[in-house]
């Protein structure tokens, strides 16, 4: 059961790729899907009108809210330390970093795809670990696009896993 809310959370919190592009070389494409993970039901549901806060060189640049369907899409100046906050006063809200500087040449520019999945506070849980970024993402030479930091991702996936066997600990007592 835990590893199942754990590959749902994991699955939900980032994929990239994806078929629509930046505006222009000068922008990376930010977009995704807003998830909420539902730990008693174990499924995931779109949030609707969730919101997102993007930070730019630590300083709010722009504030929006996600879709009915729980989808985004923004434009982004490259060049930029970029940090967006996903939530609202009903979730956990999740942290995600993005290095834009140094970005190497793409013929169809950068874009992030990061679906996340968001989940309720459960009483007698911390979830202070989630005030760090759930994800770092910088450019990958190796992969010639913008990609997660390995090591921090599995660092913070190791408190997810812990988080979430207290919550069905917590759930069956």
């Amino acid at each position: 059961m835990t590893s199942t809310i754990f590959t749902l959370a994991l699955a939900a919190m980032t994929a990239f790729s994806g078929g629509t592009k930046p505006v222009d070389s000068n922008h990376f494409l930010l977009h995704g899907k807003i998830l909420e993970i539902d730990l008693a039901a174990m499924q995931e549901i779109a949030v609707s009108n969730s919101q997102v806060i993007v930070m730019q060189d630590g300083e709010i640049y722009v504030a929006f809210n996600a879709d009915d369907k729980g989808k985004y899409e923004f434009n982004l100046p490259v060049d930029h330390q970029y940090t967006i906050i996903y939530g609202s006063q009903n979730y956990v809200n999740k942290k995600v970093e993005i290095n834009a500087y140094d970005l190497g040449k793409s013929r169809y520019g950068h874009d992030v795809k990061l679906d996340l999945g968001l989940f309720k506070s459960v009483e007698g849980v911390d979830f202070s670990f989630l005030e760090m970024p759930i994800a770092k993402i910088q450019f990958a030479p190796e992969y010639g696009k913008l990609a997660p930091d390995e090591e921090y991702s599995m660092r913070m996936a190791k408190q997810m896993r812990k988080c979430f066997k207290k919550i069905v600990k917590n759930s069956g007592s």
